[in-house]
């Protein structure tokens, strides 16, 4: 699912849609294939694009939108999206994925927002000691407080690629 879904995204940014509202409501799950699939593009930005037209204005400049619990800090300061964005909320969802918890323990969601912004995520080995470390490191890499530190979603794509099932 998280290569899925990293892979979904790969194809939105390439076309300069940022999703915004990446959560386990936004994804489903395809019956007869048993695919990932990414839903509701309702709060999606357009970034500009090359050829210099304007960007597609979907919400107004300077307010946080998404969901609080896989909001990067960014979305929470309220400061413009960009692709990075979307690999926050991907990394939130693969602990959730793995571990059915998010990265952080936290008891009250004023306390959760806080930690999107100041705290390390928890190591998934130790919740999860069959974890591989290299998935381990790929989401808490997803998870890095600066947008600019994270991969992007091509390179989640490529590293949960279905010949690098291996980490899963």
């Amino acid at each position: 699912i998280t290569g899925e879904v990293g892979s979904a995204l790969a194809a939105a940014h390439k076309k300069g849609i940022i999703h915004r509202d990446i959560k386990p409501a936004n994804i489903i799950l395809d019956d007869d294939t048993g695919r990932a699939m990414v839903t509701d593009f309702g709060i999606a930005a357009v970034r500009e694009r090359e050829d210099k037209q304007p960007a597609i204005e979907i919400t107004q400049a300077g307010l946080a939108v998404g969901t609080p619990a896989y909001m990067s800090p960014e979305q929470l300061l309220a400061e413009p999206a960009t692709d990075k964005t979307d690999i926050y909320a991907l990394g939130v969802l693969g602990y959730e994925l793995f571990i059915a918890e998010g990265p952080y323990q936290v008891s009250s969601p004023k306390e959760l927002m806080a930690a999107h912004l100041r705290d390390t995520p928890r190591r998934l080995s130790t919740m999860r000691g069959d974890i591989d470390p290299e998935l381990e490191r790929l989401l808490e890499n997803c998870l890095l407080k600066d947008p600019a530190k994270r991969p992007t979603a091509a390179d989640v794509e490529k590293r949960l690629q279905h010949g690098a099932s291996i980490l899963l």
